[in-house]
């Protein structure tokens, strides 16, 4: 019953609905990939380096006091991974999956994670526990979309994703990774 609640808190995957900061900027991560070429990532970055900070401090504090928790862990994840140390959040978020293993949000900012960092095949198994973790019929479809990107299947990423726009109009991850897919196939017609 409690960890049916925890495990449902969880499902929620927090960075698709997550509202964007006001002050932002944009930085460059490079991204050495294993065929030698660096890829450029745009990043936006919340213009609060000290509250950053602090957060980190205070987040890796707590896990220190309580290390069998995985609610605070999932947030310096997510706080890791949004401020761009990449290593560091993929280490956090499996040590989230290793204490739940049905949440879903770490499952997914792990296979994003990959994704990012061209580790193809670990992003795909993230995604297929995504899968197993969520019950939404548009995060479903969502997620077989994400598979299928990595999988370097275009046609069959644009169905699941406009599936997933067509089960939840209002949510801008869905159009943002039709987009997306649209640009990397050349159509940037279908994109807009």
């Amino acid at each position: 019953p409690q960890r049916a609640r925890q495990a449902k808190r969880c499902h929620a995957p927090v960075h698709h609905q997550g509202v964007a900061p006001r002050k932002v900027t944009m930085r460059i991560l490079c991204v050495p990939l294993s065929s030698g070429v660096e890829w450029h990532v745009y990043l936006p970055f919340e213009c609060k380096p000290v509250r950053q900070q602090q957060k980190l401090d205070a987040l890796r504090t707590y896990i220190l006091q309580h290390p069998e928790g995985w609610k605070k862990r999932l947030e310096l994840a997510q706080l890791l991974y949004a401020i761009g140390h990449w290593e560091d959040a993929a280490v956090a978020y499996r040590q989230v999956v290793q204490k739940q293993p049905r949440c879903g949000a770490a499952w997914l900012g792990l296979g994003e994670l990959c994704h990012l960092l061209a580790r193809t095949t670990e992003a795909m198994a993230a995604y297929e526990r995504v899968l197993s973790c969520i019950r939404q019929e548009a995060m479903q479809h969502h997620v077989r979309g994400l598979i299928a990107v990595c999988e370097q299947r275009a046609e069959e990423a644009v169905q699941a994703f406009e599936r997933a726009a067509t089960c939840e109009p209002q949510n801008a991850a869905h159009w943002h990774a039709l987009g997306s897919v649209h640009l990397h196939t050349a159509a940037p017609d279908a994109a807009l």
